[in-house]
């Protein structure tokens, strides 16, 4: 639990830094770090069956925390609402030799801060963590910032300037492969939903 409590406290740090040197995906990240971090006390707390009132505290102070960014979050969306928007090719799918159209970078990172809001606003809403379907939906949550980390950098820093929606597909398995099935039928569907976007 320690470890966990840790964890928490360095990643709002983090944030705290990251908001400072305006770096979004950083803070992402870190949102859905949180969010794992959570998950885990919630699992440690089930097996060793103890009480969830720790979690419950933790919670709360990390809302109070949280709720400070939301103000800046709204501030960027109108920023880049505001611009532009462009397309550009980015992904390729050689199943069939066609290139995907794709919206450029600034839509996902839209994209991206939205999920940033909805996991605090989740955050906000939750009572009691004594309940498996709220672990799952904070995995989920996670996995779901994650997967728009990993598509909006490749977008961002163009190191990759096509990528297979397959390879994208088989690296996001491998890093779900540890969660339960329930959790992890929830997040393939997101994550299906994401790419279908993407395919669009």
């Amino acid at each position: 639990m320690d470890l966990y409590r840790k964890q928490i406290d360095d990643y709002l740090d983090d944030i705290s830094d990251g908001l400072l040197i305006g770096n979004p995906f950083n803070i992402a990240s870190l949102l859905a770090a949180i969010a794992s971090s959570f998950g885990g006390m919630v699992c440690y707390l089930s097996e060793t069956g103890s009480e969830y009132s720790e979690v419950n505290k933790r919670l709360t102070k990390t809302r109070i925390q949280l709720e400070q960014y939301r103000g800046t979050f709204k501030q960027l969306t109108k920023i880049f609402n505001n611009r532009p928007k462009q397309k550009e090719q980015l992904f390729s799918d050689e199943s069939n030799n066609n290139e995907i159209q794709v919206n450029e970078s600034i839509e996902l990172y839209i994209d991206l801060i939205k999920h940033c809001n909805e996991v605090i606003s989740f955050l906000a809403t939750v009572k009691d963590f004594g309940s498996k379907d709220y672990y799952s939906e904070i995995a989920t949550a996670a996995i779901l910032i994650k997967a728009s980390v990993q598509i909006s950098n490749l977008l961002v820093t163009k190191k990759i300037k096509y990528i297979k929606i397959e390879e994208l597909k088989t690296n996001y398995k491998r890093r779900t492969s540890t969660l339960s099935i329930d959790i992890t039928k929830t997040a393939d569907s997101i994550f299906n939903s994401i790419t279908r976007e993407i395919s669009s």
